[in-house]
């Protein structure tokens, strides 16, 4: 749901990199707590690579009882803009 996004504002000078995830993407800064949001930037540089950890987490606890959540696993896309200095 677009009205549930975190989104924020930056000047378009001071934009260097911007990553684009869906919720199934997040999880590992928003429901799982092994990076933060900086962080989840810095892996969405590798978007295959963010999804093979997340998917990796999730299978840690494969009845959603360590990470409580609706679904094991969650569509996850990832996008990574990097506009360079």
């Amino acid at each position: 749901m677009a009205d549930a996004a975190i989104t924020g504002t930056v000047r378009a000078a001071e934009l260097r990199r911007a990553a684009l995830l869906t919720d199934g993407a997040t999880r590992l800064a928003d429901m799982f707590g092994v990076t933060d949001w900086p962080g989840m930037v810095s892996l969405a540089a590798d978007p295959a690579g963010l999804i093979k950890w997340t998917r990796e987490v999730e299978g840690t606890d494969p009845a959603a009882v360590r990470f409580p959540r609706h679904k094991v696993h969650d569509d996850a896309t990832a996008a990574f803009c990097d506009f360079g200095d």
